[in-house]
């Protein structure tokens, strides 16, 4: 039973996020509302978690391309199975 566990957990990632930064645009100002984040997803469960206005959402819909066209979305290093960045 250990070596598949071990197996599994040594697979590619299926969503692997490095840096990512979302900023929105509003005429000259630019508010950051997302820098840095990092994570890899394989099969198992992921949870964010975090405080309110701490950029969760925000984070879920870039990956997802949910934000509205006035932002600037940074995916310094991310890739995934799924094509979302």
């Amino acid at each position: 039973m250990t070596s598949s566990i071990l197996a599994a957990n040594s697979a590619a990632p299926l969503l692997d996020v490095r840096d990512l930064s979302v900023d929105f645009v509003n005429g000259s100002a630019v508010t950051h509302a997302v820098r840095g984040v990092s994570f890899q997803l394989g099969q198992e469960k992921l949870a964010i978690v975090g405080e309110s206005g701490s950029g969760k959402s925000t984070v879920g819909r870039a990956l997802l391309h949910l934000h509205p066209k006035k932002r600037a979305l940074t995916p310094a290093g991310c890739s995934s199975v799924i094509s979302t960045c």
